[in-house]
Order: C-alpha cells, then structure tokens, then sequence
C-alpha cells in the first residue's frame, strides 16, 4: 500500500553576505564622507593658491576695505562733481592725509619717545611687582629677580639691533610697496568698481540676478563692518585718550593710536590697548593711577559693547561673539596677525552671501531635485 508524499518545499537558497543590500544609514553616510572630502580637498586647494598669491591679495584686500569705507562719500561727490574720476581722487586724497597721520604719530612715538615710553613701562612694571611682593601675592625677591631679567633683555637687545634694524628696513620697504599697491587699486574700485562688478557677472555668471545679488549684500555687509568698526573703534580710542590725559598719563597721542588700531583685532586688540595704557599710568602717578586707568578702559569698553555696537553697526553687520571668537582663532590660525585682522570683515561677508542665497531658495532641496516617482504619484492625486 503506497502513500502519496507530498515533497516538501524546496528551502529558498541562502543569501549570501555579498549580496545583503547595503544599510540606507551605510549609504547616506558614505555619500556624506566623500562630498565632504571634495569639499575640504576645495578648500584646501584655495587657500593654498591664495597663500601663494598673498602679495597680491593683501592690497587688494586693503583696497576692497579702503573702497568700501569710502564709498559712501564717493557716491556724494560724483553727484556733486559729475566726473568720477575727480570724485576717486578727491577720496584717494583724504585716505592719504589719514594715512600720513597715522604713520607721522606712530613714528615720532617710535623713534622720538620709545626710550621714553621703554623706560616708563619699565618703571610701571617694577611697581607692579613690588606691589605684588608687598601684598604677599608674589614670593619676596620675585621684584628684584624680574629686574635682572629686565637687565638681560636689554642686553640681548642691545646684541640683536644690527638684525632687528635689517629685518624692520625689508618690513618698511613690503608696508610702503602694499600700500602703494593697494592706494592704486582703491582708486580703480572708486571709479570704475561699478562697471567692473557689471562686467564679471556678465561674462562669468550669464548676467545671474542671483549672482548680483549675493556680490552686492557681500559687499555691502563688508562696508557696513569696516565703517562701523572704524567709527567704534575711533570713539573709544577717543574716550581712552582722553581719560588718559585727564589723569595725567604721558603719551596720550600714542594711547589713542595703538587703540584705534587694536580696535579692529576682537578681544585681544582691546586687552593690549587697556594693558598698554595701564603700565604707562601706573608709570606716572602709581597703582592708584593705573587702577583708575584701568576703571576708564573697562568703563569704555562696556560702553561699546552695549551701546556702540548695536547702534552703529547695526543688525545686518552683527555677528555672534561665539562667530567672531571661532573666526578670528581661524584666520590667526591661517595666516597670522592678518589673518586675525580680516577674519572678522570676511566672516560678515561670508555670511551675508549665505543669507542672500538662502533667501533666493539656492539651498532648497524641494525646487531643485526631481520628483521621485512617489512623491510624482502623490501630487498628482493631490492636483486629481
């Protein structure tokens, strides 16, 4: 007696582990490592041609920050004058007066008062010290201790002149030719900027209003930013000098340049300037005076920051103080001393361009990618 046997099911072969279909996680975080090694290759890639280039770029940046501060008083004089070129120079010549200003009082500082200013900051920080060793704060002969070093230093000094003298010759000769560089280029952005910009988005993006658009908010947070620092940078430089004087610090002049230029570098510059004011006044009349200095300083830069900057720089030039920490870090990290000092103008730059794209939808997945065949699918049921 035969029974009927049913064969069972063949079992389906096994997949293998070559053919597992990858993880959608695995692959979008593939597809984001690669996209951001192209992006940092990019990077990388600029900022090593901008790094050879960098005799170039530095007075055309100059130029580009000169320009902007000056732009505004351009375009009244080429209303009033009708002739750009005689409005350009009229500019070009009030950048030079300020310009020999500066470098005329930073000089005679230098060279008819650097002894001096040497051996008031010298007094300045002997009082310091004997007035930490006297309040117990410093270990007895600490004072006494710092003024040999201060003795060996200015032998070494003394030792490295005929270098340092060579080194500040070659210094002086690259400032004047960037300067000259940058003066002759500003007069060009001026006078022709306006056609220039015209004719790079006509032949390099097609006429893109979009492209216009994000060059010219660019370009005017840039201005925005360089003219507001100037002007906060002016009043407090300003206001120290003139605390400075009322309290009979020597060398106000002196105060107020090395503050208006500090004033452009975040944090830092402010810490030097206030350190610099302080020793000379403690230098003059004493740690009550250097105290009191400091009270001027401190009160100023609150100022400043509550007052000032909200009002002249305004919302459209404002950046996080984390931005402007995290970018000035960078740009030192980069290229040094300027880097830290055009960090800040690019940052703002960099973050209205952001802005104007953002605005335009540049960045909107949604209108730029192609529908899927689901999504396809489900506006149409939606238009049924």
């Amino acid at each position: 007696m035969s029974t009927d046997r049913t064969a069972a099911p063949a079992e389906p072969d096994a997949v293998q582990p070559s053919d597992a279909p990858i993880p959608a996680w695995f692959d979008n975080l593939a597809g984001l490592s690669w996209r951001f090694l192209v992006v940092a290759a990019s990077a990388m890639a600029i900022i090593w041609v901008l790094a050879i280039l960098d005799v170039l770029l530095l007075p055309m940046f100059l130029a580009l920050l000169f320009a902007s501060a000056f732009l505004p008083l351009d375009r009244r004089l080429r209303r009033l004058l009708g002739r750009p070129g005689l409005s350009a120079a009229t500019c070009l010549l009030l950048l030079l007066t300020g310009l020999a200003v500066v470098i005329t009082v930073t000089l005679s500082a230098l060279i008819n008062e650097s002894a001096t200013i040497g051996n008031a900051l010298d007094r300045g920080w002997a009082r310091v010290s004997e007035a930490a060793a006297d309040a117990d704060l410093v270990p007895t002969g600490t004072a006494d201790a710092d003024e040999d070093v201060a003795s060996r230093a200015a032998g070494a000094v003394g030792r490295y002149a005929l270098t340092g003298a060579r080194i500040l010759i070659s210094a002086t000769i690259d400032l004047a030719t960037t300067l000259l560089l940058s003066l002759f280029i500003t007069f060009f952005l001026l006078k022709d900027g306006g056609m220039m910009w015209r004719w790079m988005v006509d032949r390099f993006g097609g006429g893109s209003t979009l492209l216009d658009t994000t060059g010219r908010r660019s370009f005017n947070a840039l201005a925005g930013y360089v003219r507001g620092a100037a002007l906060v940078s002016f009043v407090d430089a300003s206001c120290i000098a003139l605390g400075a004087w009322a309290l009979g610090v020597p060398f106000p002049m002196a105060i107020f340049v090395l503050t208006f230029i500090m004033g452009f570098i975040p944090y830092v510059g402010a810490f030097a300037a206030g350190a610099f004011a302080a020793v000379l006044a403690v230098a003059s009349g004493g740690l009550g005076n250097g105290l009191a200095m400091i009270a001027v300083v401190l009160v100023v830069q609150q100022l400043e920051t509550n007052l000032l900057q909200p009002v002249i720089m305004g919302k459209s030039t404002s950046l996080h103080p984390l931005v402007v920490a995290l970018a000035s870090v960078a740009g030192g990290a980069l290229a040094g001393l300027f880097g830290v000092f055009v960090a800040i103008p690019v940052a703002a730059a960099t973050v209205a361009a952001f802005a104007a794209l953002n605005e335009a939808g540049y960045f909107d997945d949604r209108r730029r990618r192609p529908l899927t065949i689901g999504e396809q699918s489900k506006t149409e049921a939606l238009e049924g």
